[in-house]
């Protein structure tokens, strides 16, 4: 008997620790497949992150390091347009986006938790559109969490990353990049040059890192886009009311053809197509992969979620 009260305790302990060490579900959500559109891009795109869809291209820039610039390819990965931005730096841009006037670059990557300089840069159409300048100038719209209070830096051990962000009804939405849980804090900003200390809206625990975030045209679909433990995700905001998107349907997504690949930004086009993008990966622990274009088949998702 002593025996099997040592075993049965030695279970229930097990038991108890497990249950809390992974919050994994108990299956894998959803495979399917993606189609490859190009992994011949341009090599000045080899760490590329946001992108957005305008003038019939794909427009993105280059994460943390990267020249002041923006780029623009089309489906076939030639490159077709480079516009510098003169008065600003490259310190870690991550996320890009638009509305109808201006192109918004998030450059607030923090991977160590640390950064205090956080902001958007806003870039007018018109100055994109005019292919006689030399460069463009951004204004800066300045902005802090208003729940952060530990600046520590602690590399990769934090929920105060960032990498995405979309704009739409003169709002910017902003999702946090959680190393430490795994969910993501939804923010709004205004579109105005200035200064904001902005609290989130809302939680949600996506069980993956958010690295890209877009909507449809429509406003009837929000896409995250992002991985875990070398695997790539995507979450699903639809069938919702007043653009309370947190309210309606969900959905996640296990992009298995992708591998190890690392995933960065993602976006609609025109017609309600949806792509993601991934940066060159170069790794002793995963397999080397050229920069490249996917398109997602979106819609064959949420129509089997209805049935």
């Amino acid at each position: 008997m002593k025996y099997i009260g040592i075993i049965i305790l030695a279970i229930v302990f097990w038991r108890c620790d497990s249950s809390f060490a992974n919050e994994e579900p108990k299956k894998e959500p959803t495979k399917e497949k993606v189609t490859l559109v190009t992994n011949q891009l341009p090599p000045q795109v080899r760490e590329q992150s946001g992108m957005i869809w305008y003038n019939n291209l794909i427009w993105v820039i280059n994460d943390s390091g990267g020249l002041p610039k923006l780029y623009a390819y089309n489906k076939n990965g030639k490159l077709k347009r480079t516009v510098n931005i003169g008065n600003i730096e490259n310190i870690d841009w991550e996320a890009l986006a638009a509305d109808k006037n201006n192109f918004y670059i998030g450059d607030f990557g923090n991977n160590y938790g640390s950064r205090k300089n956080l902001r958007v840069l806003k870039i007018s159409k018109s100055q994109i559109d005019n292919t006689a300048l030399d460069k463009v100038n951004a204004e800066i719209i300045h902005f802090k969490w208003s729940d952060q209070t530990d600046f520590s830096k602690r590399r990769h051990r934090h929920n105060f990353d960032c990498e995405s962000l979309f704009a739409y009804n003169n709002k910017l939405y902003l999702f946090s990049k959680n190393w430490d849980n795994y969910k993501t804090r939804i923010y709004e900003l205004s579109t105005e040059a200035g200064t904001y200390s902005i609290s989130p809206k809302a939680t949600v625990n996506v069980n993956f890192m958010v690295t890209g975030a877009d909507v449809s045209p429509d406003g009837k679909v929000v896409a995250l886009v992002g991985y875990k433990a070398y695997k790539t995700y995507m979450y699903f905001f639809y069938d919702y009311h007043n653009f309370d998107f947190t309210k309606g349907a969900t959905k996640r997504i296990y992009l298995e053809k992708l591998g190890t690949a690392q995933t960065e930004g993602v976006m609609f086009d025109n017609n309600n197509n949806l792509y993601i993008n991934t940066e060159r990966t170069e790794s002793k622990r995963r397999q080397s992969q050229p920069q490249s274009l996917y398109q997602i088949n979106w819609r064959s998702y949420l129509e089997k979620s209805d049935k």
